[in-house]
């Protein structure tokens, strides 16, 4: 039986390492840290009423941006509080002008790894964070109810601009296609819905290519497209789809076999294309040795820790990009 990598989505990570960071004494009150331009807040008192809670939003955010989210947790008793921040510590829920709805901690309900540890906030003193990692890729108004731990705090509107729809349906690949920090230099989709046969390179070492079959599609959000990238190795594999809101991979679960699906979403106006989400997994057949990996990000690949050849597994949730592990190693 192979052994499984663990999926682990970013906003975990973000969220064990916000915590981690975040240990020690609270500091002095303080607002919640500045976004550009006008923010909204809403606010309630948690935890018995020992603690204020206040999530602060930009008012209107730009498609493909990351939502200037910020909460601050404020002590009004007597006595330290315990405030946790990882998993269900604050969250939001948003709400598209077409239904769409995404919650935040939805992706990470399956997720392995230890929560964070409460942080302390001392009587008298806020402790301040940003929700990090989710951008506008929805048609607005946008309706977003923050929460902190379990309850709900009163839902507030955020407007979402762009600068306008690409060119053409033909640029707005394109842009796409550059904005893959070179993933896709020799599978290159040129058509939205009309895949292509290609390699993709490993940025060193001695792993073959990646045999595979590329494509994008394109879905009009009012006055932006959100593109949705799909690599495929081997380029037949079959049964393998994008599913949202929350860019999940489904129909990957083949065994003792090298393959690998990677979807990569992005925010596209006539100004470029924006990484906004991504999801990769992989599988290996059974053996020694590893494969090499890559996180790839708009500006191009950077080093993960390689994957043993005979595991299974992937990632969800990050932003800046997925990770490419070149299974034809294996």
């Amino acid at each position: 039986m192979p052994l499984m990598k663990p999926v682990l989505p970013a906003a975990l990570v973000a969220a064990i390492a916000l915590a981690a960071s975040a240990c020690g004494s609270s500091h002095p009150t303080s607002s919640p840290p500045t976004s550009s331009g006008p923010t909204v807040s809403s606010s309630r008192l948690i935890l018995g009423g020992t603690i204020r809670c206040t999530a602060s939003l930009t008012k209107s955010v730009q498609a493909g941006q990351e939502l200037g989210i910020s909460f601050a947790f404020h002590n009004v008793s007597t006595r330290t509080v315990d405030v946790q921040l990882s998993y269900g510590g604050m969250w939001v829920i948003v709400r598209s002008a077409d239904g769409t709805t995404y919650d935040t901690r939805v992706p990470l309900e399956n997720s392995t790894g230890p929560p964070g540890r409460p942080i302390p906030v001392r009587p008298g003193a806020t402790l301040t964070r940003r929700l990090r990692g989710l951008h506008a890729r929805w048609k607005g108004p946008l309706r977003i109810t923050p929460g902190c731990g379990l309850p709900e705090l009163r839902p507030v509107r955020v407007a979402v601009t762009s600068p306008g729809l690409p060119a053409s349906a033909t640029a707005a690949v394109s842009n796409v296609v550059a904005a893959t920090g070179h993933l896709l230099d020799h599978c290159r989709p040129s058509t939205p819905d009309v895949s292509v046969v290609g390699r993709i390179d490993p940025p060193s070492g001695d792993a073959p290519p990646l045999q595979a079959r590329c494509s994008v599609s394109l879905n009009r959000e009012g006055s932006f497209s959100v593109a949705q990238v799909l690599v495929l190795t081997p380029p037949d594999l079959q049964g393998v789809h994008v599913e949202q809101p929350y860019e999940a991979l489904t129909g990957t679960n083949v065994l003792n076999e090298n393959t690998q699906a990677i979807a990569w979403q992005f925010v596209v106006t006539r100004d470029g294309a924006t990484s906004v989400d991504s999801a990769d997994y992989e599988t290996t057949r059974r053996g020694g040795g590893m494969a090499p990996a890559w996180f790839w990000g708009s500006s191009g690949p950077r080093t993960s820790d390689d994957n043993r050849c005979g595991a299974s597994g992937g990632g969800s949730g990050d932003a800046n990009g997925p990770e490419v592990a070149f299974v034809s190693a294996c």
